[in-house]
């Protein structure tokens, strides 16, 4: 999604790979224009290239840095751009300061509050408290398949319980009227 952040100037735009906004109205939106929203990005991640390094580590760095992002990313999937492949720049006041992934390959994000971290140079991002990896959309919609296919099963052997036991019932008031008439 373009970000326009110069009302009257549609050439100052930037196209974050992926950005965080908080404290606006959740909607569909074609663009993201900064006056409107009043509100900038709190988190920008950049997955770095070779053909944008220069521009991500540089020029956007300091555009984000004067919009008021709190943390921005960087992440080179290849590990061919970037030493290392994953960087963080946290805001310290009015300006960014640059942070390198731990002894873990992991990296805190306070506004997010999630970690970072590379798995096989791949980038997760986990619950700090919990451990637990945040699925990828893919996998949301897999666990969401799987889920759905147990539900189905369950209500299968649940309707299958209860026909057993009407049919149980059944059985056993026509056992009742059978003794009372013998009894009669």
């Amino acid at each position: 999604m373009l970000l326009y952040y110069e009302e009257g100037n549609p050439s100052a735009c930037v196209a974050p790979d992926v950005f965080v906004v908080r404290g606006v109205d959740k909607h569909e939106r074609r663009t993201y224009k900064l006056w409107e929203e009043e509100q900038p990005p709190i988190v920008i991640f950049e997955i770095s290239s070779r053909s944008t390094r220069l521009e991500d580590l540089g020029t956007k760095r300091v555009l984000y840095e004067m919009m008021g992002v709190q943390e921005y990313f960087l992440y080179d999937p290849l590990g061919e751009y970037l030493r290392p492949s994953l960087q963080g720049y946290f805001r310290r006041s009015e300006e960014f300061q640059r942070f390198l992934p731990n002894s873990e390959n992991c990296l805190a994000s306070e506004v997010l509050e999630l970690e970072l971290r590379l798995e096989e140079g791949r980038l997760c991002l986990l619950n700090p408290r919990t451990q637990e990896r945040l699925l990828t959309p893919t996998e949301v919609h897999e666990a969401r398949r799987e889920a759905e296919t147990r539900a189905n099963a369950a209500e299968a052997r649940m309707n299958s319980a209860e026909a057993r036991a009407s049919k149980a019932e059944t059985e056993l008031e026509q056992l009742r009227a059978e003794l009372t008439r013998l009894r009669s």
